[in-house]
């Protein structure tokens, strides 16, 4: 008889610990739906909150998150010319792949938007590059205190280029060959004679200017680095005219 009522008694306790387990498991899978369902709803008010040209973007992140972080993109509301920031995410390691990086975002944008100016920032703190669609073309600058930027490559990804202005040039002029029909060129320091014969062989019709920065105060095109990119240039170009007369 007491063998009866323990086994009944242990059932009756199996019982309840599984009944037990059962609503622990239901209770944290009902967590875990609201969890997911909140999250998901939260994503997407994000989402749908950020600019067209933000979520062009977003649309290709998958291409550039392993080197870049969105910094900033605005609109402007009355012109609609669009500006983009980007910052490489760790300033001591550098890839050999992350210069084809920067190409998904800037295309998708210009592709979106082929009516408007388009400007692309990537700061990677010792170089930086930039590209801006105009009404006349693509222009393409460059900052840079090492040999991180070849213009070879940046004309093989870009070969339709028209204004090129590049600071701290470390290449060979004949580079520029990639280019399909370069119209006007600027580059610091000074190019020399024989860089301006080499350029004209190749653009008969290429306007050629002393230093980058000429070329930018020339077309007044403003990067999206911000309000010190001209003083910054500027410096640049005062510092390579100290190395030069020394």
């Amino acid at each position: 008889m007491e063998q009866i009522i323990s086994k009944e008694l242990e059932e009756a306790v199996n019982q309840k610990t599984k009944e037990m387990r059962k609503e622990k498991f239901i209770k944290e899978q009902r967590f875990l739906f609201i969890f997911l369902a909140c999250l998901v709803i939260a994503l997407g008010v994000w989402y749908f909150t950020r600019s067209k040209a933000e979520k062009v973007i977003l649309s290709c992140w998958w291409s550039y998150h392993s080197y870049w972080k969105l910094d900033d993109v605005t609109q402007n509301p009355d012109t609609g010319d669009i500006k983009a920031v980007f910052n490489y995410k760790s300033y001591d390691k550098y890839h050999e792949d992350w210069l084809k990086s920067i190409e998904k975002p800037y295309r998708k944008l210009a592709e979106k938007f082929p009516d408007n100016v388009v400007s692309v920032t990537f700061d990677c703190k010792d170089a930086l590059i930039g590209f801006t669609q105009e009404s006349d073309g693509l222009y393409v600058y460059s900052m840079q205190n090492i040999e991180r930027l070849p213009v070879r490559e940046v004309a093989e990804m870009f070969p339709e280029t028209k204004k090129l202005c590049w600071y701290i040039w470390h290449g060979d002029i004949e580079e520029i060959q990639g280019f399909e029909n370069l119209e006007s060129i600027g580059i610091s320091p000074e190019i020399t004679t024989q860089e301006r014969q080499k350029i004209k062989e190749l653009f008969p019709n290429c306007e050629i200017f002393d230093s980058a920065y000429d070329l930018l105060a020339t077309y007044h095109l403003l990067t999206t680095a911000g309000e010190n990119q001209e003083t910054s240039t500027k410096n640049i170009d005062t510092e390579t005219m100290g190395d030069d007369n020394q």
